[in-house]
C-alpha cells in the first residue's frame, strides 16, 4: 500500500496512519482534541512520571492545619532573598521541566490551531507543578515556592522553543542527512557529551585547579573504571562512524582527547587516571585495527557486556549474608544532592543506551535488545546482594528499559517530520539502510 492510499484509507476513520515501510509506523490521532503522536505520547508520559517521582521524593508526608487556602499560601511563598541556594534551585527547576516542554511540543504538534501545540504542554506543566508545590506543604523535607512554579513554567517554555526549533530545522532543506537517518545516534552522541561537560559551570580559581591536580596524583587506578572509559570511547567511535566519514573519526577522537584537560575548569569535575589511560587506549585500538574489522560491532557487543559485568561486580568480594535489595529507583541520585551523583547517572544512561544500540546493530529487535540488557543488569544487581561495599538496587534495570524506549522513539526521523500528511509524504523518502 502506498503512503497516499494509506492516508486516504485511514483519515475516514478519524486517524491518519503513515505507512513508512522499514522506517516504522507513525500514528497521529485526529479524532477529537487534542491530536497526539502516539509514540511520542509515551515519552511525554514517562517524562511526566519521572518529574512527579523526583519532585515528591522521599515522600515523608505529614498532616498539618493550614492557616489559609493552599493556593493562597503558594501564591505568596516567594523567597525572602536571592542567595546561592536560591539560584541553584532556579537552575534545577528550569532544567527539570525542559524535557516536559520538548516532548510536549513533539507530542501535540499536530493541532488544528498552532497555539494549542504550546498551550497544552504549558497547562500540563502548570497543573503538575501546582499540585506538586501544594503537596509539598505536607512534606517534612520540602518547601513550597511560587518561584519554583514560575521556573517550571519557564523551563517548559524553553523545552517548547527547543522542540519548535528542532522541527523547523528538520523541515529545512539544508538539514544534514545523518540527522534524518540516525536521530537515535545523534541522541546517544548528545548524551555522551552531556556526561563529559556536566555541570557546565566553569571555575577559574587557581587554588581549585591545584586541589584537583593533587587529587589526580593520589587517585587510585580502578580496573572497572578503566574498562568503562575504554568501552565508552570505543562506543563513541562506533557512533561517530554512522554520521561521519571513516577517515576523520580517528582525528576527531584525538582532538577530543586534547580537550580532556578542560574538565579541570568545570565545577566539581576533574580528570582521573582510568580516563587518562582508557581513552587513549581506545583510540589506539580503534585506529590500529578495530575500525577496519567487519565484525567490529560484534566485538563491541562483547566488550560492552564484559564492561557491564566488571562494573557491577568489581571488586568481586563475596559474602555469605545477603544485604537488602533497594526497590525504589534513583535513590542514590535523589538522596545525594551533588554533581557527582548526576555525573554517575549520565554515565549509566550513555552506557546502557549504547548497550541497547549495539544489540540493535546485530539485528536483535529493539524490544528483545532492551529486555536482554535490562534482564542482565537485574541479574547482576541480584548478585550484588552478596558482594561487599555494593548497594543492589532496581535503578540500573529501570534505566536500561527507559533508554530502550527513548531510543526506539528516536529511532525513526519520521516522528519529527512535517505537520501535514502532504508534507510528510515528500520527506518520508529517506530510508535507513
Amino acid at each position: 500500500m502506498s503512503t497516499s492510499n494509506a492516508l486516504q484509507g485511514k483519515v475516514a476513520h478519524g486517524r491518519t496512519n503513515l505507512e513508512t515501510g522499514q522506517s516504522g509506523t507513525i500514528r497521529i490521532w485526529h479524532g477529537g482534541m487534542p491530536r497526539v503522536v502516539t509514540h511520542l505520547l509515551v515519552l511525554f508520559l514517562i517524562t511526566f512520571t519521572l518529574i512527579l517521582y523526583g519532585s515528591l521524593y522521599p515522600w515523608h508526608f505529614h498532616t498539618q492545619v493550614l492557616e489559609s487556602s493552599p493556593i493562597w499560601i503558594l501564591m505568596y511563598s516567594w523567597p525572602k532573598r536571592l542567595d546561592g541556594l536560591t539560584v541553584k534551585d532556579i537552575v534545577i527547576n528550569l532544567a527539570l521541566y525542559v524535557p516536559l516542554g520538548f516532548t510536549g511540543y513533539l507530542t501535540f504538534r499536530n493541532q488544528r490551531r498552532r497555539w494549542f501545540t504550546f498551550l497544552i504542554p504549558l497547562l500540563v506543566a502548570l497543573l503538575l507543578s501546582s499540585c506538586v508545590e501544594i503537596i509539598q506543604l505536607f512534606d517534612e523535607v520540602r518547601d513550597s515556592s511560587a518561584l519554583d512554579l514560575l521556573c517550571n513554567l519557564l523551563g517548559t517554555s524553553v523545552g517548547l522553543s527547543i522542540g519548535y526549533w528542532l522541527r523547523t530545522y528538520i523541515e529545512s532543506p539544508g538539514v544534514p542527512v545523518a540527522v534524518l537517518r540516525y536521530p537515535d545516534v545523534i541522541l546517544l552522541l548528545i548524551s555522551w557529551f552531556l556526561w563529559q561537560i556536566f555541570p557546565l559551570f566553569p571555575i577559574w580559581h587557581i587554588s581549585a585547579l591545584v586541589d584537583k591536580l593533587q587529587v589526580l596524583i593520589g587517585f587510585q587506578l580502578s580496573i572497572a573504571d578503566l574498562l568503562t572509559y575504554f568501552a565508552a570511547w570505543l562506543l563513541l567511535a562506533c557512533l561517530l562512524e554512522r554520521v561521519l566519514p571513516q577517515q576523520i573519526i580517528s582525528l576527531l577522537l584525538f582532538l577530543l582527547l586534547l580537550l580532556m584537560p578542560g574538565k579541570l575548569l568545570l565545577a566539581e569535575r576533574s580528570m582521573v587516571w582510568p580516563e587518562l589511560i582508557g581513552a587513549p587506549l581506545a583510540l589506539l585500538v580503534w585506529s590500529a585495527g578495530l575500525a577496519r574489522l567487519r565484525t567490529r560491532i560484534a566485538w563491541m557487543v562483547g566488550i560492552t557486556a564484559v564492561t557491564l559485568i566488571v562494573r557491577e561486580l568489581w571488586p568481586f568480594r563475596w559474602q555469605i549474608d545477603a544485604v537488602q535489595f533497594v526497590w525504589l529507583p534513583f535513590i542514590d541520585t535523589l538522596a545525594v544532592d551533588t554533581v557527582g551523583a548526576v555525573v554517575i547517572l549520565l554515565e549509566k544512561v550513555f552506557l546502557y543506551a549504547a548497550a541497547v544500540w549495539v544489540l540493535w546493530q546485530i539485528r536483535i529487535p529493539p524490544l528483545i535488545a532492551t529486555g536482554l540488557c535490562a534482564s542482565a543488569l537485574a541479574v547482576l544487581e541480584v548478585l550484588q546482594t552478596h558482594l561487599l561495599d555494593r548497594v543492589p538496587e532496581i535503578t540500573d534495570p529501570v534505566l536500561a528499559i527507559l533508554a530502550g524506549i527513548v531510543l526506539y522513539v528516536f529511532h525513526n526521523a519520521d516522528h519529527f517530520l512535517a505537520r501535514s500528511p502532504t508534507r510528510c509524504q515528500t520527506r518520508l523518502l529517506i530510508r535507513k539502510p
